[in-house]
C-alpha cells in the first residue's frame, strides 16, 4: 500500500484522499497569502492528540477556545461570497 501512496504522490494531480494520509497530509493544507484569515483548524491538532482515546480526546476538544476577530469572520464572508 505504501508503494500505492508514494506514486500516488509523485503523480501531477492532488488526489483527496492523500489528505488523510501520513506523511502526506502536509501538502495539502491550505495556506493563505492573506493574513485575514484566521488561522487553519489544523493548527490546533497536536501529535500527542493521535494516541488518545475518542471519549478523552472529545473531552480535549470541549477545552479548545477558537477565536475569530470580527474582521477576519467579515473577510471570510467577503471571500466566501456569504450573506
Amino acid at each position: 500500500m505504501d508503494c500505492f501512496y508514494e506514486r500516488l504522490n509523485e503523480s501531477e494531480s492532488k488526489p483527496a484522499i492523500m489528505s488523510l494520509i501520513n506523511p502526506y497530509t502536509d501538502k495539502y493544507v491550505l495556506v493563505s497569502n492573506s493574513p485575514d484569515f484566521p488561522p487553519p483548524l489544523t493548527a490546533l491538532s497536536k501529535p500527542e492528540y493521535e494516541s488518545l482515546s475518542y471519549t478523552y480526546l472529545l473531552q480535549v476538544c470541549t477545552e479548545v477556545e477558537i477565536f475569530v476577530t470580527e474582521s477576519e469572520s467579515l473577510y471570510l464572508l467577503c471571500f466566501f461570497n456569504i450573506r
